[in-house]
């Protein structure tokens, strides 16, 4: 592996905005989870087929298990981020290209890291209104879904270089 500068570009606005929201999503997921707790019955929707419908039913103490994952993840992420220079690239990383490709990729992983929390609190949402009717995944499941799907490539797509 080639030596590459270590990554010394502070960091922007938006990325300490992403790294809130992924601390403050499962956070909010885990305050929901708690507060509905009491009034969960016993069995809860633990498994959602691709159709969106409830195939799988558990505990009720696992409403906890998306919120921790998610909490594991976003904090795991944060960490990964801090080095860039350890990534996998398209390009050769030079010390003129490396701030611009350590920002992309630093965007790129606390992007993802946001989408996914959302992700993970939106199954929660299903989860728990699940155990009031029919357990379905909610529609902003589905828009989350979406958005982790297109919007890093609409991201990279569109990041031009400044010269």
């Amino acid at each position: 592996m080639q030596e590459r500068p270590a990554d010394s570009t502070p960091l922007t606005l938006w990325e300490r905005t992403l790294d809130i929201v992924s601390i403050a999503v499962p956070l909010a997921g885990l305050a929901l989870a708690l507060s509905r707790y009491p009034e969960l019955p016993e069995q809860i929707p633990t498994h959602f087929n691709g159709k969106g419908v409830a195939d799988g039913y558990g505990p009720r103490w696992t409403i906890f298990m998306l919120p921790a994952i998610s909490m594991v993840m976003s904090v795991g992420l944060m960490i990964l981020a801090r080095y860039p220079n350890q990534f996998n690239y398209l390009t050769v990383i030079t010390p003129e290209n490396a701030s611009f490709e350590y920002k992309k990729a630093r965007v790129m992983v606390r992007l993802l890291n946001a989408e996914c929390a959302f992700l993970l609190f939106t199954a929660v949402l299903s989860t728990l209104q699940g155990t009031d009717g029919e357990a379905r995944l909610s529609p902003w499941f589905w828009i989350a879904f979406a958005a982790i799907m297109i919007t890093p490539v609409a991201v990279l797509a569109g990041w031009r270089k400044k010269n």
